[in-house]
């Protein structure tokens, strides 16, 4: 069984926009995502973010039945990942680790360990710097993501500023961010399933403290096409200065 994964506006909001409106929403773009660095403990500090370790538990629905899971990501910029999940779905134990160093990727499960193919290792990178973006919007800055536009919206009593951005592999999502407070309240964007399909994932983050100087959303509840998968709670988060290699290595 292939891993589950996490990460969280329909991209159709933006579809009407012409080039002149999404170059005229540019600045206000920016000047969101700038609050949102400033709100999650500044620039200085976010940039000094080389790589980020989180742990996680929680329940995971699969067929209207909830399962307990345990998860433990290491993320180092877009292109190194590894992410070992693990739960008992059905009466099966499952223990899957994948690994991405660059363009090399690899998985491990009770089936041994091979090499991941190349839409796998897309997939797995996708669902990673999505959940990359809401932990350090400072990524956002970086040449590999494009800023389209802002858009405003209502959800529940918060008013929400959702930016469009274009991905490193081109494809684009969204990310909304609380208009008082600056911080991210939800990731959407399209992410291949753990059967291999690919749905629309909408991650909402809330349950914001404080861990390792930045500002860090504790629990998140993750949706695939509109039904809920993941409910996970952080138990342990590190931001790295240093990018620990040896987290990337082909599993044996």
């Amino acid at each position: 069984m292939k891993p589950i994964t996490r990460v969280g506006l329909a991209l159709g909001l933006f579809l009407g926009f012409s080039s002149a409106a999404l170059a005229a929403d540019a600045p206000d773009a920016t000047a969101t995502i700038d609050k949102a660095i400033k709100a999650m403990g500044g620039q200085e500090k976010l940039g000094a973010i080389k790589a980020v370790s989180v742990a996680l538990k929680g329940k995971v629905t699969i067929n209207n039945a909830d399962s307990d899971f345990t998860m433990a990501i290491t993320l180092a910029g877009v292109d190194h990942v590894r992410q070992q999940f693990e739960a008992e779905i059905d009466g099966n134990q499952i223990k899957d680790l994948r690994v991405i160093a660059g363009d090399k990727a690899w998985r491990k499960n009770a089936d041994g360990a091979d090499a991941l193919d190349e839409a796998q290792a897309g997939g797995l990178k996708r669902t990673a710097y999505l959940a990359l973006v809401a932990t350090n919007p400072a990524v956002l800055k970086e040449s590999a993501f494009k800023i389209d536009s802002v858009s405003d919206e209502q959800a529940g009593d918060k008013k929400l500023a959702t930016v469009k951005v274009v991905g490193p592999d081109k494809q684009d999502f969204t990310i909304s961010f609380d208009k008082e407070t600056g911080l991210p309240v939800k990731v959407v964007g399209k992410v291949l399933s753990y059967t291999g399909n690919e749905v629309m994932q909408e991650t909402v983050y809330d349950d914001y403290k404080e861990a390792n100087g930045i500002k860090k959303a504790m629990h998140a509840v993750v949706s695939h096409d509109g039904m809920k998968l993941l409910d996970e709670q952080v138990t342990e988060f590190k931001a790295l200065d240093k990018t620990p290699d040896e987290a990337f290595a082909e599993p044996k």
